[in-house]
Order: C-alpha cells, then sequence, then structure tokens
C-alpha cells in the first residue's frame, strides 16, 4: 500500500499527513480514520520513527484484516492442518524465508478443532504499519476493501 502526503493547513499550521488515496483518487469527504498518520517532520518523510500513527487507521485496517482473510482460503487451509493453533498474517514486506519479524505480522487468527471465526482474530500489538522495509504492503483484497470502507 502506498501513503501519499496529503497537507492540511489550519490556522496557518500545515500538518503533512499520511493517507492511501492519491490526490485523484481521494473521496470528496475523508474521515479521520482515513489518514494513516502525521509526519513529525515534514522534511524527513514517511519513515519509521518519523510518523506518529493514527490509531483510528489502524482499528479499520485490523477490521478489514479480520474480515476479509477470516474467508481467504490460505487462512482456511492452514486451519485446518492445525487442531489447535495459530494463522499469522503476515505484512508482504516482510522477507520470505525466513524468521518473520515481529513487527511485520500483522495479526493472528486463533485456531479451535482446526477452525477459526472472526471473532478469533488478535491484532498483533508489536506490529509497525511504517518500518524500517517502509510502509504497509497488505494483502490485495485487504488493501481494496480498506481504501472502499475508507472511502465511504
Amino acid at each position: 500500500m502506498q501513503l501519499h502526503i496529503f497537507t492540511l493547513e489550519q490556522n496557518n499550521v500545515t500538518a503533512y499527513l499520511l493517507t492511501p488515496f492519491a490526490r485523484e483518487h481521494m473521496p470528496a469527504q475523508l474521515t479521520q480514520k482515513a489518514f494513516a498518520g502525521k509526519l513529525i517532520d515534514p522534511l524527513q518523510g514517511p519513515l519509521k520513527d518519523n510518523v506518529a500513527i493514527n490509531p483510528e487507521f489502524l482499528v479499520a485496517m485490523h477490521e478489514t484484516v479480520r474480515d476479509v482473510m477470516v474467508n481467504d482460503a490460505d487462512v482456511t487451509a492452514e486451519a485446518e492442518t492445525q487442531l489447535n493453533g495459530f494463522v499469522f498474517i503476515i505484512d508482504r514486506r516482510a522477507p520470505e524465508g525466513s524468521d518473520i519479524p515481529k513487527e511485520d505480522i500483522i495479526g493472528i487468527f486463533l485456531v479451535n478443532e482446526r477452525k477459526t471465526d472472526a471473532s478469533r482474530y488478535r491484532p498483533n500489538p508489536d506490529y509497525q504499519l511504517i518500518s524500517a522495509k517502509g510502509g504497509p504492503q497488505l494483502p490485495p483484497a485487504v488493501e481494496a476493501e480498506l481504501l472502499k470502507r475508507l472511502g465511504e
């Protein structure tokens, strides 16, 4: 997911906000949750330690991950292989074939008797929306649904 810088002027103060919407695709009405965060120092750009993350965006993102991924074929297939356990939802920016850093684990589904459901999704409190590897790279179906929801 590419994050774009959106400038907002209020009372002679400029805020530099991050949103997944490019200017040409920006909905007419944007709510607070449509902004992933705010740049602390606009000269440094959207780097890991330079963004104050918007908790409302994270809530919307995790709700979308939960609602979309619970029916994902890979998630249900992985759940069916475990009597009890976990299915991890991983940010696609994570390196393949190695240990996944905790900041790249978006969340988990708890598996019970080879099944999971939306009520068993748990966001990872250590997930970093923006890490040293860059911004979020959500599963494509999640990204599409999130943009839809944020634009409503």
